[in-house]
Order: C-alpha cells, then structure tokens, then sequence
C-alpha cells in the first residue's frame, strides 16, 4: 500500500479553522467607562471618534478563552480526520489504479507475444511456444516445424543459427493460457483485443491541494512517460525482431528463387534438346512413313505376283508329280523288261549254241 504523506497543518488553515469559531462565537457587550460624580457635563471625559477607538478589544475571561480552544482544537481534529481519511482513500485507489496499470500492461505484453512468422499468439495447445538452443528465440509449433520441413539444414528463423535443439517453452505456455483463461472469463475470445482501461477517478471532497490541512499525493491518469516508453520500446522490440524474421525469410527465399530460376533454365535447354529431338523424330517419322506408303503400294503388284508365282509354282509342282509318277513307273517297267530280258538271254544262248 502506498505511504500516507505526513500530517502537516498550514498556518492559512488554523487561521480558517480560528475564524470559522470566532465568528460563531458571540462577544461580550462593550464596557463604557464610569460616569464621574459631578453633574455638569464639562466634567465628562472627552471621546474621540477615531478608528481605533471604534474597535472594541475585550478581555474575555479564561473560560471563553479556553472553550474557544477546545472548540479550535476540536474543528482542527475533525479537519485533520477527514482529510486523513480521503488521503487514505486517495492512496487505495492510487494502489488499485498502479495494480490495474501493471495488469493491464502484463496483459499487453502477453497479448503481444505472438509468433514472428506467423504473427499469432502463441496460444496452446495448437500453437505452444516452442523454444529454440542455442539461440533461445521462441516461435510456435506450428510455423516451426514448417520452416524446419521447408529449409535443410534448419536453422532459426531470426538469427540463421543452425537449431541443435527445441523444447516446449512451459513458463510462457503457462502464462499465456492463465491470460486465455482469464479473457474466457471476461467473455472475450482469444483474438479479441483487451477492454480500455477506465481512467482513475478523482478523490470526492476531503484531499485539498497543498493550501488544505493535509498534503494529497498527486493523482495518476494514463500511462507515465517512463511506462509509455517501455510500451514503445517492447513494440519497437517486437517490430524489430519480425522485420529480422522477415528478412531473414525473403533471403531464403531470393537463394531459393535463384536455386530454382538455374534449374529452370537448365529445364529450359532440356525442353529445347527434347524439342529438336522431336523434331528429329516428326522428321524421321514423315519420312518412314512415306517408305511406309511407298512400300504399301508395292506390295499389292508384289503380292499379285506372288499369288501368281504360287500358282504357277503349285501348277509346276503338281507336273513334277505327275511326271514323278510316270517316271516311277517307266522306271519299274525297265528294270521289269531289264530282268526278263537278263534271266531270257543265257537261256536263248544256250539253245543258238546247241543248234550250230
């Protein structure tokens, strides 16, 4: 809780409190002096009317004197009570706002830890704060395990170190969820931004200014200088750390659009080559199938000859056969008429020997 400022009691203040009863009070009845004992009127004392004289200066007894002072005392006490207990009230609400101020600027910073990459919060369980050794920067889940798959060998996004390591980041997990509970509770979705604070009210009738009995801590609305800084500074931070990210991603992706502008120019060539080789091969198949046509249109006389040399050729075969056939048979006819005449001529030989 925030400190009391010390009771003072200003001079102006006692001068009003001493009034205020003064004029409450009632004065005693002006005392004229004694009339002497002669009759004549030179006798009496001479008045002056001046501005002096019209002031009229009692000597209260002691009783007045001191209920005047108890009364005094007894204003100044209720005085100082009152203005003691707005500066209490004052400085509970300046406790209550600081707190609000500090919550609210937590809940800033959490709201404002988001993925680099993606520009999300980190918000479990799809997207749990994933942190990276040895570099030590944090990024969820999901875009790392995707930048791991599209780059090889991984290495991290903002400072390009080659990734050792990952482990789930449980102290910004925990903090993160205990934040979306508390916005669930507040009836508001994770991607729906945080409620304006209200502004701290003024302490109502007690604390005066440094004119009063009591000296009121000065009251805070909004943020100070030095909070106000630190909030820039944590976006400059942020807004830093994703223009390095994306940075760092345009370079990848200018190596890479150069990786793939060299193979598609190497495409390119083999497209020409295979281009020039169809070209070739329409060339090469025109003309084969110009053979083709050409061959074709032979092979109708070819094949009609050919048909006709068949035939010729079955009609010359079935002439061998034939004579084949009688050739068989002139031929068994001679060596019949061979051996008859062989086994009749030793016989006739004989018989022309016998008759010479």
């Amino acid at each position: 809780m925030a400190q009391v400022s010390q009771t003072i009691i200003s001079e102006s203040a006692v001068e009003d409190v001493v009034a205020e009863v003064t004029k409450s009070t009632p004065s005693p009845p002006a005392r004229l002096p004694p009339r002497s004992s002669g009759g004549s009127s030179s006798s009496r004392p001479e008045v002056h009317l001046q501005q002096d004289s019209l002031r009229v200066r009692p000597s209260p007894p002691s009783e007045t004197n001191d209920a005047l002072l108890s009364r005094v005392t007894e204003k100044l006490a209720i005085r100082m009570r009152e203005e003691l207990k707005a500066e209490l009230d004052a400085a509970e609400r300046s406790r209550k706002a600081q707190d609000e101020r500090v919550d609210a600027m937590l809940a800033q910073e959490l709201q404002s830890n988001t993925c680099p990459i993606c520009y999300e919060l980190m918000a479990p369980p799809d997207k749990n704060p994933v942190l990276l050794f040895p570099c030590g920067h944090t990024f969820c889940a999901l875009c790392l395990a995707s930048h791991i798959k599209a780059h090889s060998p991984p290495r991290c996004p903002y400072c390009r170190q080659d990734i050792v390591s990952q482990a789930p980041n449980h102290a910004l997990k925990n903090l993160i969820a205990d934040f979306l509970r508390k916005k669930a509770q507040l009836g508001l979705r994770p991607d729906d931004p945080l409620p304006p604070q209200p502004p701290p009210q003024a302490p109502q009738g007690g604390a005066r200014s440094s004119g009063g009995l009591l000296a009121a801590p000065p009251s805070s609305s909004g943020l100070t200088a030095n909070e106000a800084t630190q909030e820039l500074a944590a976006r400059l931070r942020t807004l830093e750390m994703r223009c390095r990210v994306m940075a760092n991603e345009l370079e990848a992706r200018h190596r890479e659009f150069a990786v793939l502008q060299a193979q598609r120019q190497q495409q390119a060539v083999r497209v020409q080559q295979s281009r020039r080789n169809l070209d070739d091969a329409q060339l090469q198949l025109r003309a084969a199938q110009e053979r083709v046509k050409a061959a074709e249109a032979r092979l109708a006389p070819d094949s009609e000859e050919l048909g006709r040399l068949e035939g010729e050729e079955n009609a010359q075969r079935e002439g061998l056969e034939l004579m084949g056939a009688a050739l068989h048979r002139l031929t068994d006819e001679y060596d019949r008429l061979d051996l008859i005449l062989r086994h009749a001529t030793p016989a006739q030989g004989a018989t022309d020997a016998s008759a010479g």
